[in-house]
Order: C-alpha cells, then sequence, then structure tokens
C-alpha cells in the first residue's frame, strides 16, 4: 500500500472523495478550479488545497505532473526541505 492509499483510507468519505478527484485532475493536467498554488523556495512543486489535506506534485517542463506528497497541512511540506 502506498502513501497515497494510505492517506485516504484515514478520510472520512466526503473529503476522501474530493482528494482522489483532485489526484486525478492533478495527474490528467486539469488544475483550472483547484486551489492551486507554487510552493515557495522549491522551483517546479506546486500544492492543491483541500481543506485540511494539502497535495504537492512537480510540474515538468514538458507538463507532465507528478504526485511528491499528499498529507494533512501540518506534516505535507516537511519532507520538501
Amino acid at each position: 500500500m502506498d502513501k497515497f492509499e494510505k492517506l485516504i483510507r484515514r478520510l472520512p468519505n466526503p473529503l476522501r472523495r474530493r482528494v482522489k478527484r483532485a489526484m486525478y485532475r492533478i495527474l490528467a493536467g486539469k488544475v483550472e478550479n483547484l486551489d492551486v498554488k507554487p510552493v515557495k523556495g522549491v522551483r517546479g512543486m506546486y500544492r492543491c488545497r483541500i481543506r485540511d489535506v494539502r497535495i504537492v506534485y512537480h510540474r515538468s517542463s514538458s507538463g507532465v505532473h507528478t504526485l511528491i506528497e499528499a498529507n494533512f497541512r501540518s506534516s505535507a511540506y516537511k519532507k520538501l526541505k
């Protein structure tokens, strides 16, 4: 079981659906209408906010999105630094 599945299992159902939907949209490159901002101090990294959950992903110059981290707000950025 990877870290994304582990996080999703811990979430309540309504939030679980929103996070899964956001992950699929990020991987498909359809980030419009999502709360997305660049991560300060890290080039090419972005974060998507869904309530208290943060999804951190990398966007390459070719436009490919790769999920890096998904966790609660308090610990989502710890592994990036």
